[in-house]
């Protein structure tokens, strides 16, 4: 077996797969395959690699151009990890595994300085093998929104178009040792993803500027979840749990969701309002090293 890079010419085989693992037609994820790879951010950075058995696609691994910056500025080549795929045809080989690993091989000629990834718990030992380490798991808390309200009103979980961009001249501060760098091409790969379910909210306290990316999604016929992602400002400091509640009112004013859900580090819990409850739900978050 040989794993390579993609190329344009595998990729309807590569379509093919994810196809027959999710019940889609080649056409309709293609059309998400193009948003996460054809992007002009991400067509010559990301690092998409193709497992080859005699002539035939085997299994598929990407790592998604991620931009982080570190506390005094200094910009990272980092990516995140995502969409692996290996066909039904050629598991319980390994394939997975040789893909993990060709992240390490010198004829690959791959150049990161860090790697992270928030895998399923099938995928989580393979990753440790592979050597990622897992520093923490991300806890997930959860609060009630409009419960009622959910029950009498459809979700509008295709209203909401893409995001409003970032503007030009907005500059994330730094709040700690690694923190995601906004800029208004990134932005916008972003927002393309799923703009069915995208929200963002952007407000001012105390002179400083505040921006809460959320994404709803559909529990069951009638509930729905809104989870709060990035939380940012133009200045220095985490969010408060007086961000929070602003956050959580416009949640609740402008859209449809019964409960609204923030995954955490260990001791974060400090910002959020009494409300949140923690519940048992873990994200693992896992880190390879490259050149740092």
């Amino acid at each position: 077996m040989e794993i390579v890079h993609y190329e344009t010419s595998m990729r309807d085989d590569v379509l093919e797969l994810f196809s027959e693992e999710y019940g889609m037609t080649p056409e309709s994820f293609g059309k998400i395959f193009d948003a996460l790879y054809e992007h002009p951010i991400q067509r010559e950075k990301c690092i998409r690699l193709v497992a080859i058995e005699n002539g035939t696609v085997a299994g598929f691994q990407s790592y998604m151009y991620w931009p982080y910056k570190s506390e005094n500025g200094t910009h990272f080549k980092s990516f995140q990890s995502g969409n692996s795929i290996v066909g039904k045809n050629f598991r319980g080989k390994g394939v997975f595994t040789k893909l993990l690993r060709a992240i390490d091989s010198d004829s690959l000629q791959l150049d990161f300085d860090f790697m992270v990834g928030f895998p399923v718990e099938q995928s989580f030992g393979a990753f440790m093998k592979c050597g990622w380490k897992n520093p923490f798991n991300l806890e997930w808390h959860v609060t009630l929104n409009n419960p009622i309200a959910s029950f009498f009103r459809e979700p509008d979980l295709n209203s909401s178009g893409p995001w409003p961009l970032i503007s030009s001249g907005f500059k994330n501060e730094s709040s700690g040792l690694f923190e995601m760098v906004y800029s208004t091409e990134f932005d916008d790969y972003r927002s393309k993803l799923r703009p069915d379910c995208h929200h963002r909210f952007e407000f001012k306290v105390d002179g400083r500027t505040w921006i809460a990316d959320c994404k709803s999604q559909s529990r069951g016929s009638k509930l729905t979840e809104t989870i709060i992602g990035k939380i940012t400002s133009d200045g220095q400091g985490r969010p408060s749990r007086t961000i929070v509640r602003l956050i959580l009112q416009k949640i609740r004013a402008e859209l449809k969701t019964t409960f609204v859900s923030i995954a955490l580090p260990p001791g974060s819990e400090d910002m959020l309002p009494s409300r949140f409850y923690k519940t048992k739900k873990e994200l693992r978050f896992i880190v390879k090293e490259g050149n740092l």
